[in-house]
């Protein structure tokens, strides 16, 4: 199964990347760790710990530039911080993400990434001390996110990835925190995720 999802991701790339005969292709699967929160729910601090997981398939165009697509889990949110005055308000997004990004490596070891992923909310849960809250308003389905990254390379087939997402796209038409008026002022509406993920890659 992981072969076959593998093979899947390295098919887009190549059909999305004709005339582009001598590069080469592979992939493989990645499991880590998401820290989370939203901006413009009124609760700061990356408080909230989720999953990832997925697979991926990698094209090298030189030594120095390549491509990365995703097929990904992964778990978002936000979390109140325990204290004594504390509701216990949760919220929890299940996403299905397909991130791509461009990748500029510095030396063998160690490169820097940038690119969009589309997230799609799979299942979406918001609650507190008294229970199941229902999402009001609803979530938006589909989420347009930005990512900026940096992996290393521990052997030839394992790398080690650190990313910052936020979100472009509010994930929901309400922001309960307003940004101070200034040069930009309010510029960002809805709430938006925050995320920082350390995930583990795995080459075939």
């Amino acid at each position: 199964m992981l072969k076959r999802a593998s093979n899947i991701l390295v098919w887009l790339l190549l059909t999305s990347s004709v005339g582009w005969s001598q590069t080469t292709f592979n992939g493989g699967f990645f499991i880590g760790l998401t820290s989370n929160q939203i901006d413009g729910d009124g609760i700061g601090g990356f408080d909230h710990t989720g999953a990832q997981g997925g697979f991926f398939a990698n094209r090298d165009f030189n030594d120095t530039w390549s491509a990365r697509i995703e097929l990904q889990y992964i778990w978002r949110g936000s979390r109140e911080k325990l204290s004594d005055t504390s509701s216990f308000y949760r919220t929890d997004l299940h996403q299905i993400s397909v991130p791509i990004v461009a990748e500029y490596h510095f030396t063998p070891k160690i490169s820097i990434e940038a690119g969009p992923s589309l997230d799609i909310n799979v299942i979406t849960s918001e609650e507190d001390i008294y229970g199941d809250l229902g999402p009001d308003p609803p979530y938006s389905p589909f989420v347009l996110n930005s990512i900026i990254g940096v992996n290393y390379a521990i052997t030839e087939h394992t790398i080690v990835n650190l990313r910052s997402h936020y979100s472009i796209t509010s994930i929901r038409d309400v922001r309960i925190v307003r940004r101070a008026p200034g040069l930009f002022g309010d510029w960002i509406s809805g709430s938006h995720t925050a995320s920082l993920t350390l995930a583990v890659y795995f080459y075939f």
